[in-house]
């Protein structure tokens, strides 16, 4: 009797064996890949189906601090096991924490923010303003047109600059500088335009509409479009 129980045991751990080599024979490998993102090369693994790879030693790039290895924009976690090929992809920070800021001057109602920005940045998107009768031409830095293809290396003012659409109407606009929004008036090319009614301002007496720092003539004809702003004396 224990021969026979022997024997079968004897049989079952071959059996086992077999099994155990076809799974091992059979089971599949895949490829984990790293892309440096300019930094050193580091080579490709390979790794069984379902088994973990283990984390490369990080990757090195000038200026910069290694922040992790990334797979479709999350950071990939080492404790997974792998079930196909993949790629990985090296994310960095600049060392360099300096900072510029970029001033805009939309030379009109349009406002648009500073911006601070890493030094050496080449900024991709840039805000565009908008001017009543007129296109954007593009920003202007020292009466040069700036070329965002280039890094950022200082603090900036950039000028808007702006080509005139040929229209047959023109606007006016009056600022009361009293917290109320301000008022504009359309009007015909080469016409007048009506004085509004006197804005009110606590505290002060309206002494006029002012264009240039000059009293605005309400009998001359208007070109262009203009701002006029009140002026105000103190009670």
């Amino acid at each position: 009797m224990k021969k026979i129980i022997g024997y079968s045991v004897g049989i079952l751990l071959v059996l086992l064996c077999i099994v155990g080599v076809a799974f091992y024979v059979n089971k599949k490998e895949y490829i984990v890949s790293f892309n440096t993102n300019g930094g050193n090369i580091i080579a490709s693994k390979k790794v069984s189906q379902h088994e973990k790879i283990k984390k490369p030693k990080d990757p090195i790039k000038d200026g910069y601090i290694f922040i992790g290895w990334y797979l479709d924009n999350e950071e990939f976690d080492f404790n997974k096991t792998i079930d196909k090929n993949i790629t990985l992809t090296a994310y960095f920070e600049p060392i360099n924490t300096n900072s510029v800021t970029l001033l805009f001057d939309t030379l009109s109602l349009s406002k648009i923010s500073a911006i601070k920005i890493d030094e050496g940045t080449i900024l991709k998107e840039v805000p565009n303003p908008q001017k009543d009768g007129y296109t954007f031409e593009g920003w202007y830095y020292h009466n040069k047109l700036f070329d965002f293809k280039n890094p950022i290396t200082e603090d900036m003012i950039l000028v808007a600059h702006y080509k005139r659409i040929d229209r047959n109407t023109i606007k006016v606009i009056f600022d009361a500088s009293n917290e109320e929004e301000l008022l504009e008036v359309e009007i015909e090319k080469g016409s007048m335009v009506k004085m509004p009614k006197e804005p009110i301002r606590d505290g002060y007496i309206f002494m006029g509409w002012y264009l240039d720092n000059e009293e605005f003539d309400f009998t001359k004809p208007i070109y262009d479009d203009i701002t006029l702003t009140a002026h105000w004396e103190i009670l």
